[in-house]
């Protein structure tokens, strides 16, 4: 093992402060040896004799303050990179388990990012106009609400999850920024509504314009084939009459103003448009009895 002393081509500057007294004494320890970290290997010891001082680098600009790196808080064992600019802890170790904070001194997980303002607590996108990027923000108004990505194992091994915040109205947004506005395309909320084009669906699936598909499917139940059972109670032509002079649309049909305002459902609908299509058939075919019948009396008529 080689000992050497620094040189004057190198300078460390190690700001202790004991007590509320500032000193600055030499490095205690320095060895370089072997080619890895372990108990009798260091490369650079910092020592400091207890725990109530301050032990690191500082760095500085004429006599400005920048960083600080190492340990500041008295009775603390953890690793800090202080930054003077923000009077805050950039960056945390915790040296019980290695947990990394970022913008906290308390991390609780392996690596634990604290927002600390409006802007993004992560952002990851190129230095060049129109880069794809990534943004994670917290919600400062309810400390307890969270979102993310992830997998949850518990129900298979191949399930994908997203999650919301826990408050009432979290919502996942898929939109587009300008530079000035943020307009929001499509929005999952936490009861599994969907909106496309609108951000407050209420169902689950809101669609605020034109849809357009090569083929739409909708399951349904009680189809009208009990239109042509013999019980069916299908009404006289004059008793449709009356109605259609009073009311202005069919029996069992939602009226104009209904529809303005509660609009249409699409299945209910074919379902009965069916059924009136099935009764005019049964009218065609009452008719068409009546038209066979006046034949009949009519050739009687003739061939006497």
């Amino acid at each position: 093992m080689k000992k050497f002393l620094l040189s004057s081509t190198v300078a460390f500057s190690l700001a202790l402060s004991v007590k509320g007294q500032s000193q600055v004494p030499p490095l205690q320890s320095v060895f370089e040896s072997g080619n890895s970290i372990n108990a009798d290997n260091k490369f650079l010891i910092l020592n400091r004799p207890t725990s109530n001082s301050f032990l690191g680098l500082n760095w500085q600009t004429n006599q400005v303050n920048h960083f600080f790196i190492g340990q500041r808080e008295i009775g603390d064992n953890n690793f800090h990179i202080y930054s003077y600019g923000t009077q805050s802890d950039a960056l945390t170790i915790n040296i019980n388990n290695s947990f990394v904070g970022v913008g906290t001194m308390n991390p609780l997980a392996n690596l634990h990012i604290q927002k600390t303002s409006t802007q993004p607590a992560i952002m990851i996108g190129g230095n060049y106009a129109r880069s794809p990027r990534l943004q994670v923000f917290g919600l400062e108004i309810d400390p307890q609400a969270w979102m993310g990505l992830g997998t949850d194992m518990d129900n298979g091994p191949y399930e994908y999850s997203v999650y919301f915040p826990s408050a009432a109205g979290g919502r996942l947004t898929f939109g587009d920024y300008n530079g000035t506005a943020y307009t929001v395309r499509m929005s999952v909320l936490n009861n599994g509504n969907v909106g496309i084009g609108t951000s407050t669906p209420k169902s689950k699936l809101a669609v605020a314009g034109t849809i357009t598909a090569q083929k739409v499917k909708v399951t349904m139940t009680e189809w009208p084939d009990y239109v042509f059972q013999e019980n069916y109670p299908l009404p006289s032509l004059n008793d449709l009459k009356q109605y259609l002079n009073t009311h202005k649309h069919l029996p069992d049909m939602p009226a104009a103003a209904e529809v303005e305002q509660n609009g249409l459902d699409v299945g209910d609908m074919n379902k009965r448009l069916l059924q009136k299509v099935e009764e005019l058939t049964l009218y065609l075919l009452q008719q068409q009895e009546e038209i066979t019948a006046l034949k009949a009396r009519l050739q009687k008529v003739e061939n006497r």
